[in-house]
């Protein structure tokens, strides 16, 4: 089952939306949100590969599924899904080209977090437990380990 876009949840309600309306705020959410070809969106439709490019353009739809496509969670389930359909004996709706970049990308957001964000939460931790009723050595001990971990962390990317 598929979500509403944001265009389809707006001020009008999706059922009340006219036909055609209601087609590009699904090819919209097809190609933003889960990363379809425009021939697969256009087949499932039911309008022209040329109409979804026009819409597309229109619309700002690649900008948007870059900015989709660029977090981990969508990525790993971009992904997921794809395997999904290959599995079951169909063709995926995301070439394989860009399969491809997907993959390399999601293995090398999983192999590295920044050292800037491990400080940023170990900082938004350590304030979190020194508001608490932690005790004083308990609390020093646990922040002499994340500085120690930090610096581990900067030594593995120097």
């Amino acid at each position: 089952m598929h979500t509403l876009s944001a265009k389809c949840r707006g001020s009008r309600s999706f059922v009340h939306m006219k036909a055609n309306d209601r087609k590009r705020a699904y090819a919209e959410r097809l190609y933003v949100e889960d990363g379809w070809t425009a021939k697969a969106i256009a087949d499932t439709v039911g309008v022209s590969e040329v109409t979804i490019g026009n819409w597309g353009r229109k619309d700002g739809w690649k900008s948007k599924r870059d900015e989709m496509l660029a977090a981990p969670h969508k990525i790993k389930q971009v992904i997921l899904q794809q395997i999904q359909l290959v599995a079951a004996g169909e063709k995926p709706t995301v070439n394989s080209d860009d399969l491809s970049k997907l993959t390399r990308a999601l293995e090398r957001v999983d192999q590295k977090v920044s050292v800037q964000l491990i400080i940023t939460v170990f900082k938004e931790f350590d304030n979190w437990l020194a508001s608490s009723d932690i005790d004083t050595e308990k609390l020093t001990a646990m922040m002499e380990n994340h500085k120690n971990y930090i610096k581990h962390r900067i030594d593995l990317e120097g």
